[in-house]
């Protein structure tokens, strides 16, 4: 299934900029909607919150993710369970029969039961020729072979629920069975060689279809039996031994319609649960954000307001609350527990507030947090830090762009520069030593009068 939709391009101030920007007068609107992560029986793992991008234009018409992008496929620390998701919480993944998950255990039990079925019957015939020399041989061998036929043609259809419990199927078995049944009194011989095959069949159509069907199919086998005992003269006690196929029927449809009806009841249980987790989630979700905006964005403003003939006061608040609503985007955007890209937001958050300088930064992708990227991510403040504290500068530039294997920085001042061939072991040649320690690269390029550039690339290895 298709991951969630990331963001391609860069974004500038939680909102995105370049080729797949929203178009002007959009109104950016992050929602979340509800994961649910099943195992392969069809039990649920986890249920967690995912965000979701969508965009409201003018005419109020609201589309998800910007026109023009396209999946990105992060394989990163994802938050587990990124499979699927919608709005509500997921269904049992499919509506169709004989998708449940008791449905294999009940597979496995009718392949056992054909092949058990199949191995006593050719012990008989084995038996045949020395105990009843008069049987007809070629009738006798062909059984044999539908029988081996009919054996290996469910295990292969086994393999795939639909093929095992098709019509097609279960009526070709249920004729073969028939035609097996009837094959020691078309030979001549004395004894029944047919075994237990007749009554696999039984149970395959009970697994095909339900107890009525069985009881249909158990009916002909019945009908047939009794035939060939009368045809035969084997006695009434043998003959009225052919309700067998009648009981079989009751019991195996029976247990098998009882088992889907209690999975299906257990599955819907369980997702009345989900929806209740969910609905948790949600209104955890929305006290968090309520929190968060009266801890910020409420202050801030009751802060302007006191503060209205101040305008450096004013200035330094509205910067500081402009950097807390990109941080709380981010987090809530983000599909990673630790992303590194609110990490590295919140890092020059502190930067600009210890230096008393504006970074003018724009974000690319996103990636999981880890020691790695963490020493990354320390380098490239350090860049920002030389910056604020030898550019002379009151604003620098920074571009991250995050990968699953890759994290790219770029740290610009329009400074005053300095001489990378002077600077001995000093601010280029530390930054170049510390990102080899890590596994990066660290480039810096730098005129005096021409301001700094300094890139940093680090490859997951």
């Amino acid at each position: 299934m298709p991951l969630p939709r990331t963001l391609q391009g860069g974004q500038r101030a939680g909102l995105g900029v370049g080729p797949f920007a929203p178009q002007t007068g959009d109104l950016f609107c992050p929602g979340t909607a509800v994961v649910t992560r099943r195992n392969e029986s069809g039990l649920v793992i986890e249920t967690h919150r995912q965000p979701t991008e969508m965009w409201q234009n003018k005419r109020g018409e609201k589309r998800s993710g910007p026109e023009g992008s396209t999946p990105s496929v992060s394989t990163g620390e994802l938050r587990p369970g990124l499979i699927d998701y919608s709005p509500a919480m997921a269904q049992h993944p499919s509506n169709r029969p004989h998708d449940l998950p008791a449905d294999r255990t009940l597979r496995r039990f009718v392949v056992i039961m054909r092949v058990l079925s199949w191995v006593w019957m050719a012990l008989l015939v084995a038996a045949v020729p020395s105990s009843d020399p008069t049987a007809n041989r070629a009738i006798t061998g062909g059984a044999m072979l539908l029988a081996t036929l009919g054996m290996g043609a469910t295990v292969w259809a086994s393999r795939d629920p639909k093929r095992l419990a098709s019509p097609w199927f279960v009526i070709t078995d249920a004729v073969v069975a028939l035609v097996v049944a009837s094959a020691s009194t078309l030979a001549g011989a004395e004894n029944l060689f047919h075994g237990g095959y007749p009554m696999s069949t039984v149970f395959i159509t009970a697994y095909g279809f339900n107890m009525r069907a069985a009881l249909i199919t158990a009916a002909a086998l019945a009908i047939n039996q009794l035939a060939v005992h009368i045809i035969d003269e084997r006695g009434v006690v043998p003959a009225i031994g052919s309700v067998v196929f009648v009981v079989l029927a009751i019991g195996g449809g029976w247990i098998f319609d009882n088992i889907r009806a209690q999975e299906r009841a257990r599955l819907a249980a369980e997702d009345e649960l989900n929806e209740a987790r969910a609905a948790q989630i949600r209104q955890e979700e929305r006290i968090e954000l309520a929190n968060r905006l009266h801890d910020s964005v409420v202050q801030t403003l009751t802060a302007l307001r006191q503060d209205a003939g101040d305008p450096d006061r004013v200035r330094y608040l509205a910067r500081r609350q402009e950097r807390q609503m990109r941080q709380t985007i981010s987090e809530f955007r983000s599909q990673f527990t630790h992303s590194a890209r609110a990490r590295l937001q919140h890092l020059c958050d502190d930067i600009e507030d210890i230096h008393h300088i504006e970074i003018d930064a724009v974000f690319r992708g996103d990636a999981g947090l880890d020691d790695s990227r963490d020493a990354v991510l320390a380098l490239g403040c350090e860049a920002l830090v030389n910056a604020a504290k030898h550019a002379g500068v009151d604003t620098v530039d920074l571009y991250a762009e995050f990968d699953d294997a890759r994290i790219q920085l770029f740290v610009r001042d329009r400074g005053c520069g300095f001489d990378t061939a002077k600077v001995g072991d000093g601010q280029g040649h530390g930054l170049s030593k510390r990102a080899d320690a890590i596994g990066a690269t660290a480039t810096v390029s730098s005129q005096p009068g021409s301001g700094t550039e300094v890139e940093i690339v680090w490859e997951q290895q």
